[in-house]
Parts: structure tokens; C-alpha cells; sequence
């Protein structure tokens, strides 16, 4: 149903994907308990499942090799923590400087989203 709505106000493939993106990361967040400290729910949900979940959802190939940009960050976020350079890194390897698609505002919604989890 979602899908079938958006296609009335977006025309071009990858804003379709970007804003399908979005929605159903907006619905996995509302079925879910969002877990910040340790196992406690068969329903608990963190940023890597949510994106794991998305590239499920995802049709394009810009919108996919984003989302796994943002499992190989997230990835080093859980292990070596968080900083300025790996933000840095995660951005420039999901948005362009000239004009952003549909595609890298979702992922760098989702990115900002992810990294401030708790």
C-alpha cells in the first residue's frame, strides 16, 4: 500500500526507493523495542538489525551499496566507538557534494538516527 501511494507524488526510481526506505524504516521502529544495553526481548531491535531489515526492503543498487556503507560503519561504531573521522568517512561515501538524492538523505537520516541510538 505504501508502495502504490508513493508512486503518485515520486517518479523517478530512486526517489521511490528513498522514500520506501524511510517508511519502512519508520514501521520496523514503530513493531520494535528499540534496545540500547544488552539483550532483554526476543522484539528488541538495534541499528544493525534495522539496516540489515532495510536492505531486505531496498530495490536500487545506489540505495543498497548505501545501506552497506552503513553496516560497515556501524560495524566500527560498535567496536571501536565513535568519532568525527568515521562520520566523516560514512558521509562522503553516501552523499555526493552537488545535489542529493532521495537515496543519501535517507541514509544519512538513518546514519544520524543510528549513531545516537541511546
Amino acid at each position: 500500500a505504501v508502495k502504490n501511494a508513493l508512486l503518485c507524488t515520486h517518479v523517478h526510481p530512486i526517489a521511490i526507493d528513498g522514500a520506501y526506505v524511510q517508511a519502512a524504516a519508520t514501521a520496523e521502529l514503530a513493531k520494535h523495542r528499540i534496545r540500547s544495553k544488552g539483550p532483554d526481548g526476543s522484539k528488541d531491535l538495534t541499528p544493525r538489525i534495522l539496516l540489515e531489515l532495510l536492505k531486505g526492503v531496498a530495490e536500487t543498487q545506489g540505495m543498497l551499496e548505501k545501506l552497506d556503507v552503513l553496516l560497515q560503519g556501524i560495524k566500527v561504531w560498535e567496536q571501536e566507538g565513535g568519532s568525527a573521522n568515521l562520520c566523516r568517512s560514512v558521509r562522503e561515501r553516501v552523499a555526493e557534494s552537488f545535489q542529493i538524492k532521495a537515496t543519501e538523505a535517507v541514509a544519512c537520516g538513518l546514519w544520524a538516527m543510528c549513531t545516537n541510538w541511546d
